[in-house]
């Protein structure tokens, strides 16, 4: 329990902005317990950690997902069409849609 012990209202929101507060020293104790018990500042962005998994996660979902259109409208394969959707959705498509994901995320500011 420890430093938040008295948050009623801890959200996972708050603690994503607050953890990387925290490594900062004093101030970061400050903040996170301004954080903690009120709500989130204007000034405050989501970490680039943050971003960078989020970018990652829904880069490579949304890429496997187009891969699958991709390949089953446009592939003539007949015989093996389901290992050729499945592979190639999760070992080609999922990881180019996760590089453009990740530098989008990077490169999006609120």
């Amino acid at each position: 329990m420890g430093r938040y012990s008295n948050c009623s209202a801890l959200t996972w929101e708050k603690l994503l902005f607050c953890l990387p507060a925290l490594n900062e020293g004093n101030n970061g104790f400050q903040t996170a317990a301004v954080v903690c018990n009120g709500s989130l500042s204007e000034g405050m962005q989501m970490p680039k950690t943050v971003r960078f998994l989020l970018g990652l996660v829904v880069g490579y979902a949304v890429g496997v997902a187009a891969g699958v259109v991709l390949i089953g409208l446009f592939s003539g394969n007949a015989h093996d069409k389901s290992v050729e959707v499945a592979m190639t959705s999760a070992l080609i498509a999922g990881p180019v849609g996760a590089l453009i994901g990740v530098v989008a995320a990077l490169m999006w500011r609120r």
